[in-house]
């Protein structure tokens, strides 16, 4: 994990890490997060027949996810559920371990421990007429991850991996500031906002979720469909 952290120094140093370089699509996850990645959805998403499901990694904080769920085994009819998990620690985008005290230091046991972040776990259901339009454009918008031109991954300078992903299909970005991914991401942030929220239903932020589905629609029936490099 130190080489990452590493490597993400040297990409900050040379200007790589810049938004305004990113490309407007998702990018594949990189495969130096694949362990992280596994880690991360066996605990935030286990054993779960997902809809659609985001994984945030930010650099100084734990994991969380947002995902839909369709809990209508046996039923007649889709019945979902939103759920958000934070983790107590960070898969993804773990911190190295802290370097051992100096001769004549407090012991381990006399410090005091830095408290860990708690696990947290929120579900709110959702009308199906309400969760069609969500998963359409999410998989839309995973279904045109490409490589980057010139790089494996665009990274950007606040250190924050979103990683998306439906059925089959998956696509990262890191803080994106152009409009398909950030338009992603704002829309996973309102779903963590809804999950969150004390009124159910929230039709105010129901609307505002539903506004950048749109807003996407039409930005992917504009932009060129990018290639492979």
């Amino acid at each position: 994990m130190q080489t990452i952290k590493v490597f993400m120094a040297l990409l900050l140093a040379t200007g790589t890490l810049s938004a305004e370089n990113a490309p407007n699509h998702l990018e594949p996850p990189p495969l130096f997060f694949a362990n992280g990645l596994s880690s991360a959805i066996k605990v935030l998403l286990p054993g779960r027949s997902s809809e659609l499901w985001m994984i945030g990694a930010p650099a100084f904080g734990p994991d969380y996810s947002i995902n839909i769920v369709n809990i209508s085994i046996g039923y007649e009819r889709p019945v979902f559920e939103l759920r958000y998990h934070q983790a107590t620690k960070s898969y993804l985008l773990p911190a190295p371990p802290p370097p051992p005290p100096p001769p004549g230091a407090e012991s381990e046991t006399e410090q005091s421990e830095p408290e860990s972040p708690k696990e947290v776990v929120r579900t709110v259901p959702l009308e199906t007429s309400f969760v069609k339009p969500i998963s359409k454009i999410w998989r839309r918008v995973i279904r045109r991850t490409r490589y980057g031109a010139d790089q494996p991954m665009h990274m950007g300078h606040d250190g924050c991996l979103f990683i998306f992903g439906s059925g089959w299909y998956t696509g990262a970005t890191w803080s994106p500031s152009r409009q398909i991914p950030g338009k992603l991401v704002e829309l996973s942030d309102l779903l963590v906002e809804l999950s969150k929220s004390t009124h159910h239903p929230d039709t105010t932020l129901q609307s505002k979720i539903l506004g950048i589905c749109k807003e996407l629609a039409h930005a992917l029936d504009t932009e060129p469909a990018p290639r492979w490099p």
